[in-house]
């Protein structure tokens, strides 16, 4: 009696669809399920719709990182000669026979030393005279787009001098070619202490810079624009005087002592020399600077 009890409550109604079977194709790309058929032989549903698996050649095209973009440094210097400029005054002259060497000169054409150097995004590394050296320059530009240098407490503007040859260029010619007749190198007679620099800025203007040397460890130096209408008087009223103590090798501090000062520079009567008129301190009186 149990035993036929229990065989008629697992007894399947025959009118109940067949089960359905859940089949994995290799390769683990699609996964499907197969209705089961019945007696006649039709599936009890359609076929579901594929689905797209994990796939191991997917999992290893991973997103790469992306590269940081490499962008040159810029080139401050290229072949050409560059006048390297205090307070509109040159004070030597940077010759780049390429963008690595070269050599300098003095603003008169005095010898200098040759170089080789690297540029790179904000300072240009010289080594001057020996590649022993290294002589770091930070670097930036101003807004006309001229390098702008800054060595040891000091900050020089590179003016590239147009059409000058490298291999060939002489300032003595520049200067000769520069017009008027005050532009030149001129130094005090006396002591030979004081220097006066003095370059065209075209329509009778000249830019001036006044060296004079206090100590082995100071400067004065005075720099201003003047104008001549005669051709014999340079007149100016633009002065700043700058007072320049060494600190150490490298440093220095500068105090500013006034910016508008006035006075002139006057032609000897042989033209060979300047005779200047400070009328704010009068530091130069009966002094005779004569042209180099």
């Amino acid at each position: 009696m149990l035993l036929a009890a229990l065989t008629g409550c697992g007894t399947i109604p025959q009118d109940n669809p067949p089960a359905a079977v859940s089949t994995q194709i290799p390769g683990g790309e699609y996964e499907q399920t197969i209705p089961a058929a019945d007696d006649t032989g039709d599936t009890a549903g359609e076929q579901a719709a594929p689905v797209q698996a994990d796939n191991a050649s997917d999992a290893m095209q991973t997103a790469q990182p992306e590269q940081p973009v490499q962008t040159a440094a810029p080139v401050w210097f290229d072949t050409g000669v560059y006048a390297a400029q205090a307070g509109g005054v040159t004070e030597e002259y940077y010759i780049f026979t390429d963008a690595a060497n070269g050599r300098t000169c003095t603003a008169s054409g005095g010898i200098g030393v040759g170089f080789t150097c690297e540029q790179e995004t904000d300072q240009v590394i010289f080594h001057m005279a020996t590649v022993d050296d290294q002589t770091i320059m930070s670097m930036s530009a101003d807004e006309n787009g001229n390098p702008v240098g800054t060595l040891g407490g000091f900050t020089f503007t590179f003016v590239r001098v147009p059409d000058a040859d490298p291999s060939t260029f002489d300032p003595a010619a520049l200067q000769a070619a520069d017009a008027g007749s005050f532009a030149g190198t001129y130094v005090e007679s006396i002591a030979g202490r004081g220097v006066i620099e003095v370059e065209s800025a075209g329509d009778n203007a000249y830019n001036v810079r006044i060296h004079w040397s206090d100590t082995a460890f100071s400067y004065t130096e005075w720099t201003f624009t003047g104008e001549s209408d005669d051709g014999r008087t340079l007149t100016y009223s633009d002065c700043v005087k700058n007072c320049v103590t060494f600190t150490d090798e490298e440093n220095s501090t500068t105090e500013t002592v006034y910016t508008d000062g006035s006075g002139s520079l006057q032609l000897s009567e042989d033209g060979t020399g300047l005779v200047w008129d400070d009328r704010m301190e009068n530091v130069a009186a009966d002094s005779l600077f004569v042209r180099e």
